[in-house]
């Protein structure tokens, strides 16, 4: 059976299933499902939520196209509404959630009664947890990992690894190098380790977590893969097994990792490098550099995307947003102050009240200085997102995911941009 994953393009299909589709049934639904899509975004266009009243649009015209009555009059109404001043507060994110999953669980669930390949793919985009799709396609939630191949489940539920094609007990005096890592699969990422099987449960949960966050925070972009496709994360014991790793597996990457300054690898053959003693060289946990190096291997899967097209600054930004974040554990977070006040300590170097003019941040190239480089990176991602009600936050993803050739940010000149993020910082402060 065939895995599913969601993306911004449309999405692999399943295995066929024994009754007959119904395409009648799911093409006469999508209309009505643009138009409730399209009616959120006006009561958010309305309310002064720009980026959230853009992701429903955007969902809308997914579903029924770009030249309907009801798109080109939402693109109207938005040329037409003033950005407020403010960022996105706590409550303006709360109000959003549940609207739209309110809508989404709704939607989620008529899909699921449709024997439809496609309708039951938006059933998955909508609502991940929806229980009578996973059971049609023979799949269990393991808490932590996601939503996996009954088999698969059950071999993890055991206490196995997983070993070439074979599922085993966890030898920790055969799992010695990177050759004789073992694996632990999870729904999007498969984890490659040497270290003890708790702690590499540990890391494949974080990764999950991740994704989960990505899926909220960057709404409706998401990576498409089939069966075994999933990208490898390697979670080594010592940096020696490491740097050995990259030499086999991605050559290029070998001067990097044998940095000191390096805590962690993603690649772009789809595979990411950590060892355990690696981050805590800068004082922090490896789940840091998860969820930094996982976010470029989401972002390398999103279809349409070319990390190449998109600049360094826009690229790391949005790892770096990521990896801000790392601290949440529940979903019940808030998109908009959180990432901020985790910067004071991920970036103690960066003083709001003295944002520097952001030289270089158009070039597609870091200049000399990579921490400050870095730091201003997330203000530009943060605030591109979040500023306005999230005026930009439509061109940022494009810009960022290098997304059909990527675009251009107007806002993103210098001085000015760099008083835009001043009055933007001093209004999440409290």
């Amino acid at each position: 059976m065939k895995t599913v994953r969601r993306g911004i393009l449309g999405l692999l299909l399943i295995a066929p299933l024994a009754a007959e589709p119904l395409p009648d049934a799911w093409t006469s639904l999508k209309p009505a499902w643009a138009a409730a899509h399209l009616k959120l975004a006006h009561e958010l266009l309305k309310g002064g939520a720009i980026g959230f009243s853009d992701t429903q649009a955007g969902l809308a015209r997914q579903l029924e196209g770009a030249q309907t009555d009801g798109a080109k009059e939402y693109l109207e109404r938005r040329g037409k509404v003033k950005p407020p001043d403010k960022g996105w507060e706590e409550a303006d994110w709360k109000g959003y959630e549940t609207k739209r999953l309110t809508l989404y669980r709704k939607e989620a669930k008529e899909a699921a009664e449709l024997l439809d390949k496609e309708a039951e793919t938006w059933a998955l985009r909508l609502d991940p947890d929806q229980a009578k799709v996973r059971k049609r396609r023979g799949e269990e939630k393991i808490p932590g990992l996601g939503w996996l191949p009954s088999e698969t489940a059950a071999n993890l539920r055991k206490g196995l690894v997983r070993f070439g094609d074979a599922w085993v007990k966890p030898d920790p005096a055969k799992s010695v190098s990177w050759e004789k890592a073992y694996g632990i699969p999870t729904e999007h990422f498969l984890v490659m380790s040497t270290l003890p099987r708790e702690r590499a449960l540990e890391i494949a949960s974080d990764l999950e977590a991740l994704y989960r966050i990505w899926e909220e925070i960057l709404e409706g972009i998401g990576p498409a893969r089939g069966e075994g496709e999933n990208p490898k994360v390697w979670a080594l014991q010592t940096a020696a097994d490491l740097q050995a790793c990259v030499a086999a597996i991605y050559p290029a990457g070998v001067e990097t990792v044998r940095d000191p300054g390096t805590p962690g690898l993603a690649a772009t053959n789809r595979n990411a490098f950590f060892d355990e003693q690696g981050p805590q060289r800068f004082g922090h946990s490896i789940r840091i550099g998860l969820f930094h190096e996982g976010s470029h291997l989401i972002h390398f899967d999103v279809p349409g995307s070319d990390v190449r097209s998109a600049p360094v600054w826009a690229v790391e930004g949005t790892a770096v947003l990521m990896e801000t974040l790392e601290t949440v554990k529940s979903p019940d977070w808030n998109a908009a102050a959180p990432p901020f006040r985790a910067t004071a300590r991920a970036f103690a170097a960066v003083v709001p009240e003295a944002v520097p003019a952001l030289p270089g941040m158009d070039k597609p190239v870091f200049y000399q200085d990579n921490q400050t480089h870095y730091a201003q990176a997330f203000l530009l991602a943060h605030w591109l997102l979040y500023g306005h009600g999230g005026l930009h936050r439509a061109d940022f993803l494009r810009y960022a995911l290098g997304i059909g050739g990527g675009g251009e940010i107007p806002p993103c000149k210098g001085e000015a941009l760099a008083g835009e993020i001043q009055r933007y910082l001093k209004s999440l402060k409290r």
